[in-house]
């Protein structure tokens, strides 16, 4: 898992990696991230069409100055169609500084208490033994 903050002036800004062109999965990431540039996302900037993301849960807010080409995963594509699953997002997650219903790229939103239950870690984003559940009790 990551946390911390970046504030970048750079496209392709993410949580866990500004561009990726491979796998990522069972990761948690809790960055704030401040962006002046397009492709900025909770969890990964840009990816690219050889990229795929599975079993992650974003909470780390995510703010651009750009007009589009943000989300609480990922912030855009390369290539192909979207290569994710069983990606999350915290119902609290501000995304440019405001807090959404909307899903935007997330196929759910986990409220504050479902964060505190390890069930919603296996039920939702399915994240297995990848994850020390001592921290969310």
């Amino acid at each position: 898992y990551v946390q911390g903050t970046i504030d970048s002036a750079f496209a392709n800004t993410g949580g866990l990696a500004g561009y990726l062109n491979g796998v990522i999965s069972s990761a948690w990431t809790k960055v704030n991230i401040n962006s002046a540039a397009t492709y900025t996302g909770g969890v990964i900037g840009l990816l690219d069409s050889g990229g795929q993301v599975s079993r992650t849960l974003a909470v780390g807010e995510v703010f651009t100055s750009a007009s589009d080409k943000y989300g609480r995963i990922v912030g855009g594509y390369y290539g192909s169609a979207r290569k994710y699953f069983r990606c999350y997002a915290s119902a609290e997650q501000k995304i440019n500084s405001q807090i959404l219903d909307d899903l935007m790229d997330a196929e759910g939103l986990m409220t504050e208490e479902q964060l505190q239950k390890e069930f919603y870690y296996w039920d939702m984003p399915n994240m297995g033994e990848a994850f020390d559940y001592d921290v969310v009790a």
